[in-house]
């Protein structure tokens, strides 16, 4: 029995130590790759081979594939290509948050306008901003107007009730017209 436990031993000693040579035929495949690909680097007509882009990008993309890569590098240090494959990674990242075809921004004074106007005037909605906009030849969307608008929270017109300054407005004109009769109908046809 002692001798079976000693074995066992060995046998994972073995298999998890890089004296195991078992590699997969891709492994081997990526590695002889990326062998080739650094002796035609050195094989370049200058005195002092330089790393062009591309040659980066391959090793970068090789070491990313291959499980046992620095072994396999000997032109450049283990933690160069670890560089290139950081700058590849803020590279690509720069380019997919890159700002995207279509409309272009909005001008910083339309947008001060646009909150001026609707600071002003509480009871226009986007629709109507935008509407005036259009009147003074600024082209922008519905939607746009929306955005850039303060939002007025908690304003009695928002829950659905009246101004009680327009209560009022409304109440002192029905008691003027009651005193005027022949303005009643005129008067009747501006209020519906």
């Amino acid at each position: 029995m002692p001798y079976l436990d000693l074995m066992i031993i060995i046998l994972k000693i073995l298999l998890s130590s890089e004296l195991c040579f078992i590699k997969s035929r891709h492994q081997l495949e990526l590695e002889l790759i990326l062998l080739r690909q650094q002796l035609n680097i050195l094989k370049r007509k200058t005195k002092n081979p330089k790393l062009v882009n591309s040659d980066r990008v391959f090793i970068s993309v090789i070491a990313k594939f291959l499980t046992n890569w620095k072994k396999s590098i000997t032109i450049v240090k283990p933690q160069t290509v670890i560089n290139w494959h950081r700058k590849g990674f803020r590279l690509f990242w720069r380019w997919k948050s890159r700002r995207k075809l279509g409309r272009p921004g909005i001008n910083t004074e339309i947008r001060k306008l646009i909150r001026d106007m609707s600071l002003a005037n509480t009871l226009w909605g986007a629709p109507r901003i935008h509407g005036e906009l259009l009147n003074l030849g600024i082209d922008v969307s519905q939607a746009t107007v929306r955005r850039y608008m303060v939002k007025h929270r908690n304003l009695p017109h928002k829950r659905g009730g009246l101004f009680w300054i327009t209560t009022l407005k409304i109440l002192f004109l029905l008691i003027s017209l009651s005193f005027q009769p022949q303005a009643l109908s005129s008067s009747m046809y501006l209020l519906f």
